[in-house]
């Protein structure tokens, strides 16, 4: 799901592919077909490659359910809190933190730090506001999440390689998962990924209303839908925290609609058509 043509130059990404386009246009012509995962990329891609197809995103269901019913130390053994100042924190310790706090959580590498700022400054606000929220950062964070959170209402998940990521994602105890992302035209050509992967684990989740977002989600219903200001996240964020009952009722839809529309065992007809249609040309 990544627009290499339009990588905005503060992403980390950038400098591996800056002036390489007309080496992508070689490889997309050279193919015999190309899959993507969202419409908008297809636009951009389909005119390299007419034979573009789009695949949406699918999770392993079975898989997942099974990372989630594992006893809790074989469950958090690739998982490792710190505190702000990378003291290293027992999973116990962690837990006591946490216990009896509403937990809002988000994971990402640095490529997705800009995003993660859409939300901040309405992550501020509640965390000083109610000293019952606990923020859990999964992989990096802000220097303005580090400084001006309280650290005691602040734990970092240390990275890990990705395939350990879906183990430790579904270690993971928090209450509200976040999925901010800027609005910019590398990024309209992002998946849904983020929302799928938090919402089956239980997470009900506040996105950006942002292109593949908001095609996904239905506001209200099964996940809450930001504008990119600090009141509209304000506002959904306040929401999720202080009305316990619609928060589940979001986690549930959203766990669903996930099982109903996203899993790869019914999914992966989709890419098997893919290649029916390839075969018949050969």
């Amino acid at each position: 799901d990544d627009d290499y043509f339009n990588i905005p130059v503060w992403n980390p990404a950038y400098k591996h592919y800056e002036g390489k386009g007309q080496d992508l246009v070689n490889f997309y012509k050279l193919s015999d077909a190309m899959m993507v995962t969202t419409p908008h990329l297809s636009k951009l891609v389909s005119q390299y490659n007419s034979k573009t197809y789009v695949v949406p995103n699918s999770l392993d269901i079975d898989m997942l359910d099974r990372l989630k019913k594992m006893g809790e130390i074989e469950k958090n053994k690739h998982t490792q809190y710190l505190t702000v100042d990378q003291k290293r924190l027992t999973y116990e310790e962690a837990k006591l933190k946490m216990s009896g706090k509403t937990v809002i959580g988000w994971g990402g590498s640095p490529t997705h730090l800009r995003d993660l700022e859409q939300a901040t400054e309405a992550l501020l606000k509640l965390t000083g506001e109610n000293k019952d929220i606990m923020v859990v950062m999964m992989a990096c964070t802000t220097d303005t999440i580090l400084k001006k959170i309280n650290p005691n209402q602040l734990l970092l998940v240390k990275p890990v390689p990705i395939f350990m990521y879906p183990q430790v994602l579904a270690s993971m105890s928090w209450d509200i998962g976040i999925c901010p992302i800027e609005d910019n035209l590398f990024n309209r050509s992002k998946s849904n990924l983020k929302f799928l992967e938090f919402s089956i684990n239980g997470f009900a989740c506040v996105c950006s209303n942002v292109e593949n977002y908001a095609k996904t989600v239905t506001h209200g219903v099964d996940g809450l839908l930001a504008d990119n200001t600090t009141s509209s996240w304000y506002s959904n964020l306040k929401k999720l925290v202080e009305d316990i009952e619609f928060r589940k009722q979001i986690a549930k839809n959203g766990d669903e609609l996930v099982r109903t529309k996203f899993a790869m065992s019914e999914n992966y007809k989709l890419w098997v058509d893919v290649y029916l249609d390839l075969l018949k040309e050969r």
